[in-house]
């Protein structure tokens, strides 16, 4: 099963326990098969340079910043993304996100964003929240 992470899953995984961490366990067990894009982990290396929040686990900024993507593209395929659509309106850098399940022939995108979420699917792409994803993998 191929899918893609939100930005917002894959930091939200890496730093903190819970739901998106989970998701990378099944992704270390090769339970599930992460697509990422350059465009997806470009945004990852930005908020992580901006957004204070994530400064107290990143000492080096630079450093620490190419570690964490170093990790990302070891647990993911890494897929060259050309598509380009104009989708979420509220929100169109999240665009990518679809963009790159598009290219990757994902089955489900996983994200905590609203503006991703009340889509629900685009194409036969379904989009989720991470509990509902553990949840669907179970059965």
């Amino acid at each position: 099963m191929k899918v893609v992470l939100d930005t917002n899953v894959w930091l939200s995984a890496l730093f903190w326990e819970g739901e998106a961490n989970k998701i990378v366990e099944l992704i270390e067990k090769k339970k599930i098969n992460v697509i990422i894009s350059e465009k997806i982990l470009n945004e990852i290396a930005d908020v992580l340079k901006k957004e204070a929040k994530f400064h107290k686990f990143i000492d080096d900024k630079n450093e620490n910043i190419k570690d964490v993507i170093r990790t990302i593209l070891y647990l993911s395929d890494l897929i060259d993304s050309k598509t380009e659509i104009n989708t979420v309106k509220e929100d169109p850098s999240d665009d990518k996100i679809i963009e790159t399940a598009i290219d990757g022939k994902a089955s489900y995108i996983v994200s905590y964003n609203n503006h991703l979420l009340k889509l629900k699917e685009f194409g036969k792409i379904k989009i989720i929240h991470p509990k509902e994803f553990l949840k669907r993998f179970r059965k």
